[in-house]
């Protein structure tokens, strides 16, 4: 990557997006990005766990914005309830993994992935951010995202097999 943003190249590739995008939403986005005949792009292994992460970014905003919170206003309780699984075992690896570690910048590191982590609440109810951590975690998570996103644009661009 060079660091340099080409506005051609964004615009060359909005185009495109344009173009084949009838219903732009998170699932046809990821189609679009990975299909031959539009990007073409190879997803590597730390792009394909940012995608899962923001799809559950995807969900709870969802219940957020349109359930005000409340899980049983949530179409789809099942994604919910998995996410809240995963939430909780993710504390518990966070707090196992802090027990073991010696390193002093992964302890710190792994103690802000914790309040990260307790920033957001998910109970039998309701879908509650409770601290600025969370949401600055999501912030980071999508730039992380979208930077990758964009290397992996430009590689595409540069061999010219867009």
């Amino acid at each position: 990557m060079t660091g340099k943003i080409d506005n051609n190249k964004i615009e060359s590739i909005l185009k495109i997006w344009r173009k084949y995008s009838i219903n732009p939403g998170i699932k046809e986005a990821e189609e679009y990005l990975k299909d031959k005949k539009y990007c073409g792009l190879k997803w590597s292994a730390s792009l394909q766990t940012f995608w899962h992460d923001i799809q559950d970014l995807e969900n709870i905003r969802n219940c957020i914005t349109h359930c005000d919170g409340k899980i049983r206003w949530n179409r789809d309780k099942t994604k919910i309830k998995k996410l809240k699984e995963k939430h909780e075992r993710d504390k518990v690896k966070l707090e196992d993994d802090i027990k073991k570690i010696k390193d002093k910048v992964k302890f710190k590191k792994l103690k802000e992935k914790l309040e990260e982590n307790k920033g957001l609440e998910i109970n039998d109810d309701d879908i509650n951010i409770i601290n600025k951590e969370y949401l600055l975690g999501q912030i980071t998570l999508v730039e992380n995202f979208l930077t990758e996103l964009y290397a992996k644009a430009e590689e595409k661009l540069e061999s010219k097999s867009i």
